[in-house]
């Protein structure tokens, strides 16, 4: 199960290796998980605020399809990533 905000729903885990490695890297315990977009877990997806993004869907978002990341968190990642792999940890999995 995944939770965001008030909205909680099935999930893929996406394993050991990407949990440790972003375990690793937010130093916070932490899963990699991802939404079913085939439907097999339908309740995965749910309708957005139809005042913002009418006859549309989402999945673990905060209520939108799309959220932006700034250059600068972008950076911020691609910095803990080489300096993982600086320090021989494994690659991103």
């Amino acid at each position: 199960q995944a939770r965001v905000w008030e909205w909680e729903g099935p999930c893929f885990d996406e394993g050991e290796d990407a949990a440790r490695f972003f375990t690793s890297l937010l130093e916070t315990p932490c899963r990699l998980v991802r939404f079913d977009q085939e439907g097999a877990l339908e309740s995965s997806l749910r309708p957005t605020d139809a005042d913002y993004a009418p006859d549309s869907q989402t999945g673990f978002s905060d209520g939108f399809p799309f959220l932006i990341a700034s250059q600068e968190s972008l950076r911020a990642v691609n910095d803990g990533i080489a300096a993982s792999a600086s320090e021989g940890q494994a690659e991103l999995p």
